[in-house]
């Protein structure tokens, strides 16, 4: 995510400029009185705001200090952040406020307090760190529900019945059970993670589909990771992949379980589905595998 966006500022003033131009044409041609043509810094003023109007919120937001209790959050339960270098640290801490600042977090029946919030945010920030010119397009409102719940959203299941714990419904909502969200950072060499996974659902569905492959792919890889995600389905479900069996469901499924073992268990995707694994580092710009083996040989406490 970008504070500002110094591309779009150029042309936004640029356009500013031809909408000045054309104001005082217009005005000087249907003659009416020439004090009119002092609207027109106004004017640019205005078209200029109302194309970077995303971009002046956020640089505003990101020069306000990073709450403290916020960090000590992320320090104590986001084994990602705390590996961060300390410059990766203040640009993830950016992109959490952007996020938080954006989107809204709803509890059902239960309270969201500050910790939940930056959980959701992290969850998100974590599949886009390593582009920061990705977005989220238009992400619907996120719910936070007290425990799983049935597939009718309901949070009182009945015996037997069938229950999730995060699903995506575009436009209209992203569902996230509370317990499993804290659990997943509070275990993070678990592959479940169901934070990564309704993000990368997300990712998938920018371009108005679930077919495991997301918008933000190249058009030229798109054959090779067709063809990737092909095998990769037929090794799940014939029982020859680590991958969660859940992955068989669907490429869509695929791909969010792939997500999930990419951060959570990147060394072991990356040894056992090299091919999944480097495709997966190239589409993020990230490289978990490698990070965490530092992690262990500078004799860090991670956890």
């Amino acid at each position: 995510m970008q504070s500002w966006d110094q591309r779009q500022s150029i042309i936004s003033l640029a356009g500013a400029l031809a909408v000045g131009l054309i104001f005082c044409q217009v005005i000087l041609n249907i003659r009416i009185p020439r004090f009119t043509l002092l609207a027109t810094p106004f004017v640019c003023a205005w078209f200029y705001y109302f194309n970077m109007r995303r971009y002046i919120r956020r640089s505003r937001w990101v020069r306000r200090p990073f709450p403290e209790s916020w960090r000590q959050i992320l320090e104590k339960h986001v084994a990602y952040y705390r590996q961060l270098a300390s410059g990766e640290k203040k640009r993830f801490e950016r992109d959490v406020c952007i996020f938080l600042n954006e989107n809204r977090i709803t509890g059902i029946e239960t309270e969201v307090d500050e910790r939940v919030r930056l959980l959701v945010a992290c969850s998100a920030v974590l599949l886009t760190f390593g582009h920061p010119e990705w977005e989220y397009s238009k992400l619907p409102e996120i719910l936070i529900y007290p425990r799983s719940f049935a597939e009718d959203y309901s949070v009182d299941s009945h015996p037997g019945e069938r229950t999730l714990t995060g699903i995506i419904v575009p436009q209209n909502g992203i569902v996230i059970s509370k317990p499993e969200l804290l659990e997943a950072f509070e275990r993070p060499d678990e592959a479940y993670h169901v934070g990564l996974h309704e993000f990368a659902h997300a990712l998938d569905l920018a371009d108005g589909s679930a077919e495991g492959i997301p918008a933000d792919l190249h058009p030229r890889r798109v054959p090779e990771w067709d063809q990737l995600m092909q095998e990769e389905l037929r090794r799940v479900r014939q029982r020859q992949s680590i991958l969660n069996p859940y992955a068989g469901k669907n490429r869509a499924e695929l791909f969010a379980v792939a997500v999930e073992y990419f951060f959570q268990r990147s060394r072991d995707l990356k040894e056992r589905h090299e091919q999944l694994y480097r495709a997966m580092a190239d589409f993020f710009n990230q490289d978990p595998a490698k990070d965490r083996t530092q992690m262990d040989t500078d004799g860090t406490d991670r956890h």
